[in-house]
């Protein structure tokens, strides 16, 4: 029984060498091309997905220094730019509180 376990191990790893070889022989290029937006979307769809990237789509901070930074970077741009136009386009006020909560248990 041991053995015929020992035989379809080696098997399917001598397998899964093969074909994996035979994956990146038989590796298919695609060209690069142009795919438009889809016609069945809303005209506001269909220009955010036309839009160009980011500048920042494939930034790769290297540190968890750089990353902190690039967090921070995104959050003082969304606080003083993004969310403003979005209360102001919505009517929404944004009014600091505090509270006290009492707590539910004894």
């Amino acid at each position: 029984m041991k053995s015929a376990r020992l035989i379809s191990l080696v098997f399917a790893m001598s397998v899964l060498a093969v074909g994996s070889t035979w994956a990146q022989e038989g590796a298919r290029q695609i060209p690069a091309r142009e795919i438009p937006a889809p016609q069945t979307t809303s005209p506001q769809l269909q220009a955010l997905i036309a839009a160009p990237f980011s500048p920042i789509w494939n930034t790769h901070p290297k540190s968890a220094q750089e990353w902190k930074a690039f967090v921070q970077a995104r959050a003082e741009f969304t606080q003083k730019k993004v969310l403003p136009a979005l209360r102001e386009k919505l009517e929404v006020r944004f009014e600091p509180a505090s509270r006290r909560v009492s707590k539910c248990l004894p």
